[in-house]
């Protein structure tokens, strides 16, 4: 071994350089494949980690306080007041919605446990002090130092705020009560206001200076509830509340499962980025360690006239690989703990408890013991081929490709049959390049982009189309809402609208189908075709048919045709079930409290009625009955201003109850926290470049003779530089040839797997400009990176290019 250290330390010298530049190599590749994967895992585990820490599985909305705690398998219910009061202003300058405010006076002991703090700090409960939703920072600009001023409901106002609460009449005009300046110290989040699924929502959570400042104002008691089985038990929970108590109840499981739904797409994109940047640094590692192998064995021949062994060429060879991956995945393990600070994004990053720096040792392990043992595997081969020194003399080969043969029998010049034959021939012995990796480099980079073109497109037509997320209505109007007219009014009013061409009346019961609690929808179309999208089959038109949320259909297991047992609350609380058909899939309308684009059932009205207001409560009960039935009033305008201009009537009669549709926030924050379809394109795309860079280079070193030989026949300059750039054209053109429709088919794929996941119509766009814009630019950046390796075949000597090797 002695002779082992000697040559090691002596090549330790001449090479450091090189060494230190695949040390960086190495790092650089395990540091974008653990970050990725790291990034990956707080994405997917960000939600389950908030429900955990800060999550609760029910809210009670009552009138009057009630022995919530006390009931069957409640763990833990924690008792706030929400008060009433008048517009709220800021300091922010602008105006917040009062329709989505709300105001929660949390026991200073449980609000650690509900909140999680973003930003600032808790508040002073000795002072007039709030913490803010982090919706309010999002869309108002508020934060920690923002001065908020509520003006309180007197308590003489609370008659008139009832009386309005059960009539629909709008809320008293003036606040008589005390009027309170708060200091926001900090953003925080709950389940409350997370998006995706539901509306917007601002909170207020002060502190307890703040309640003893406004005792004695009208408010309503909330209970955030714990059940002791979790989902399993709130139907049961849900039924006794409100069979008992006549208290509203939301499922805020149904909240969590749809953020997860919204947020896993990221993961699954970090994830994407990890393996196509593995294989990436595989494949440039792999040819890198067999150039440097190539380097270091120049002197072998003589070394094995020395004495020197098989096996110590080999422990040479491999030393080398084993010092360079050592370096290399230990810097690598640091700089993926430091890009941690910068993932993972959006929601996923609020919501995860340990946002920043985060050194993930189960990944940071496993995945150094990977790149270690990869580049292992990787110098492997080049040190067994080390140990052959036999001076073996090459013969060219005669076989050339059909494309070559195609390109002679063409008449085309010679330095464009040399240069075709240079891309698809890879040579024998010292001449032979890497062109299978130069073509595979190629083909794959046009496929990524060209894939991802088809994606990004598709993307952008789903958020310019709201039909294809499940909102094919212009607005709708909450007949529920405070002032709004009671439904009946709101479809004749609607009805005498000529721009206003189809009407569609909704309520929102909440079922059960199999095991799994399900928020449905029940129409009934008014005018026209029923205002909701579908993805696949048909809607429902009678009353043994359900239409499902893609994601609710594949929890439950079933398909279209396939029957479910749904079970519906009768008018005593009394569960009735009946089977139904399953006749499509549809988006669901992301703001109608379904939990998500793809989860939820739609069905027909008159089932939900006859079940919920049956013939047995007499006509008039019926009648009551029905009519407090439907929840929202969809509506569709024709195009331009004649629609523009009913929506400005309706508006206004609406009393603030109508709603224009926005893009969820669980394609919103895809695109906007991260642009993962760009980061996997250039990743592949710089893996692609830097393959054919390699080609060109090596293919112009490892050729020196075939190109001196040339010369000496009479080539000029520009005819080996000719030669170089029809070699970079050619593979250019059979990665365009096989990377276009291959990339528009995963592409499409990758759309279809997306769109599904998230339940949206999966309607693909195949944009043409764009993909010959890539073909186009991808031909012209080859010919820019053969610049450099054409200038050096071209400008080399012939007495350099003879020498003896």
């Amino acid at each position: 071994m002695g002779a082992v250290r000697v040559i090691l330390a002596a090549r330790a010298r001449r090479f450091w350089r090189a060494w230190l530049l695949l040390a960086v190599l190495v790092g650089l590749g395990t540091a974008v494949v653990l970050a990725a994967v790291t990034a990956g895992r707080r994405a997917d585990t960000a939600v389950p980690a908030f429900v955990a820490a800060h999550g609760y599985d029910a809210v009670v909305y009552a009138e009057k306080p009630l022995p919530i705690a006390s009931l069957p398998n409640v763990t833990e219910a924690v008792q706030t007041y929400s008060p009433f009061q008048g517009q709220p202003e800021c300091s922010c300058g602008k105006q917040i919605d009062q329709t989505a405010f709300a105001v929660f006076e949390v026991p200073p002991a449980s609000l650690p446990r509900m909140v999680k703090l973003a930003e600032g700090r808790m508040p002073d409960q000795s002072k007039l002090e709030t913490l803010v939703s982090f919706t309010m920072q999002r869309d108002y600009g508020i934060g920690p130092g923002t001065l908020i001023r509520l003006p309180m409901a007197g308590a003489d106002q609370l008659k008139q705020i009832m009386r309005g609460i059960e009539t629909g009449q709008p809320p008293p005009g003036q606040s008589d009560g005390p009027v309170i300046t708060l200091r926001v110290t900090g953003v925080v989040a709950t389940e409350r206001e997370l998006l995706a699924g539901n509306g917007a929502s601002y909170d207020l959570f002060p502190s307890a200076a703040f309640v003893a400042a406004t005792k004695g104002v009208p408010a309503f008691p909330f209970y955030h509830v714990r059940l002791r089985h979790g989902e399993a038990d709130f139907a049961r929970f849900e039924a006794t509340v409100t069979g008992k108590y006549g208290a509203g109840v939301e499922d805020l499981d149904t909240i969590a499962a749809a953020v997860t739904v919204a947020v896993h797409p990221q993961a699954v994109a970090w994830w994407v980025v990890a393996a196509l940047a593995a294989v990436t640094f595989l494949v440039v590692t792999g040819q890198a360690l067999t150039r440097q192998s190539a380097a270091e064995d120049a002197d072998g021949p003589v070394l094995a006239a020395l004495g020197l062994r098989s096996g110590q060429f080999i422990a040479l060879a491999m030393l080398r690989v084993a010092a360079v991956a050592v370096t290399g995945t230990l810097a690598g393990i640091g700089v993926a703990t430091a890009l941690s600070g910068f993932t993972p994004a959006g929601e996923a990053r609020l919501l995860t408890p340990t946002p920043g720096l985060l050194f993930d040792w189960p990944v940071a392990l496993a995945g150094g013991a990977a790149a270690l043992a990869t580049a292992a595997l990787l110098g492997l081969p080049p040190a067994l081929r080390s140990k052959r020194h036999h001076i073996r003399r090459d013969t060219p080969g005669t076989r050339q490709s059909l494309v070559t043969r195609a390109a002679a029998a063409a008449g085309l010049p010679a330095t464009a049959v040399l240069g075709i034959r240079q891309a698809m021939h890879r040579g024998r012995g010292a001449s032979a390049a890497p062109v299978r990796a130069g073509l595979a480099g190629a083909v794959a980079a046009v496929t990524a982009m060209c894939a991802i073109a088809v994606f990004g497109a598709s993307l952008s037509h789903l958020l310019a189309s709201p039909e294809l997320y499940g909102d094919p209505f212009t607005a709708y109007v909450n007949v529920n809402g405070t002032g709004a007219p009671p439904a009946q009014i709101v479809v004749n009013a609607l009805k005498q609208e000529p721009a206003v061409d189809r009407i569609t009346e909704l309520s929102g019961p909440p079922v059960r189908i199999g095991s799994l609690n399900v928020q449905a929808l029940a129409a009934t179309p008014t005018k026209g075709a029923t205002l909701l999208s579908l993805s696949d089959g048909r809607l429902p038109a009678r009353d043994d048919e359900v239409a499902l949320g893609s994601a609710t259909l594949r929890k439950l297991g079933t398909h279209i045709g396939g029957t479910v047992p749904v079970t519906f609350a009768g008018p005593a609380g009394k569960p009735r079930t009946v089977p139904l058909r399953v006749v499509g899939t549809l988006p669901l309308p992301a703001d109608f409290g379904t939990g998500g684009i793809g989860d939820g059932a739609v069905l027909m009205n008159d089932l939900y009625l006859g079940i919920r207001c049956p013939a047995a409560l007499g006509p008039a009960r019926v009648k009551q009955c029905r009519e407090s039935q439907d929840d929202l009033v969809l509506l569709h305008t024709v195009p331009g201003a004649a629609g523009d201009a009913a929506l400005a009537r309706l508006e206004g009669k609406a009393q603030g109850n109508l709603t224009l549709p926005s893009v969820p926030s669980s394609l919103a924050s895809f695109g906007e926290s991260a642009n993962f379809p760009l980061i996997v394109a250039i990743v592949v795309a710089v893996a692609g470049i830097a393959a054919l860079a390699h080609l060109l280079a090596v293919s112009v070193a490892r050729r020196r003779q075939e190109s001196g030989l040339l010369k000496a026949l009479g080539f000029v300059r520009p005819q080996l530089a000719a030669t170089v750039f029809w070699q970079a054209a050619t593979v250019a053109l059979a990665g365009i040839a096989a990377g276009v429709p291959l990339g528009v088919v995963l592409g499409r794929a990758l759309w279809r797997l997306f769109a599904g996941n998230l339940g949206v119509v999966p309607f693909t766009v195949y944009p043409g400009w764009l993909l010959a814009a890539i073909a186009g630019g991808f031909l012209l950046a080859s010919l820019g990176i053969a610049i450099l390796p054409a200038r050096t075949a071209a400008r080399a000597h012939t007495s350099q290019l003879l020498r003896a090797e």
